[in-house]
């Protein structure tokens, strides 16, 4: 069963992926978002903040998770 999932799953990964245009698109739209999410953090003292204080929520997340995995926790 999960086995079919998978397959399912990367079937539409890989079909998505081949159509150029969706993926066009989608690179598209991203980079408009990023775009306008520097403008707005450049624009905006306490967006600029803000951003800098999630960034470092998560690298100290992923920092915590990985010395966590390497201690075998």
């Amino acid at each position: 069963m999960l086995t079919r999932a998978y397959f399912s799953v990367r079937g539409k990964i890989l079909s998505f992926l081949n159509d150029k245009k969706a993926v066009s698109q989608s690179i598209e739209v991203i980079g408009i978002v990023a775009l306008v999410t520097g403008v707005l953090t450049l624009i905006i003292p306490q967006a600029r903040t803000t951003v800098v204080n999630i960034w470092n929520s998560v690298l100290n997340t992923a920092q915590t998770l990985f010395n966590n995995t390497a201690a075998g926790n």
